[in-house]
């Protein structure tokens, strides 16, 4: 998992959001305070969708679906993508691609 700072946070979320197939999720993990705001304007902004947000502490964990999650099961033909990598904890039989940020 790549650790960032502030700034770069998005820009590395945009990056590897480009990887992923739509529908995939990626799960962003941040203790930057900035990310609160900046996570979701960014989702509000692109058309991905912001599926969940926890915080524990200083501990941050976004789920962001590439694309609407409505259409995550069309084009999955009603099963979850398999390309993901770790099993979310806050979401079972959810996965999502990981991605660490500061």
């Amino acid at each position: 998992m790549a650790r960032l700072h502030a700034l770069s946070d998005i820009a590395e979320v945009a990056k590897r959001r480009k990887l992923l197939p739509p529908g995939q999720l990626l799960e962003v993990r941040s203790t930057e305070i900035s990310v609160d705001e900046d996570l979701p304007a960014w989702c509000r902004m692109t058309g991905n969708e912001l599926v969940s947000w926890t915080k524990v502490g200083r501990d941050r964990s976004f789920l962001v679906c590439k694309g609407p999650l409505a259409e995550r099961a069309a084009l999955s033909g009603g099963r979850a993508p398999t390309r993901a990598l770790n099993q979310h904890p806050d979401l079972p039989g959810v996965t999502a691609s990981p991605i660490r940020c500061r």
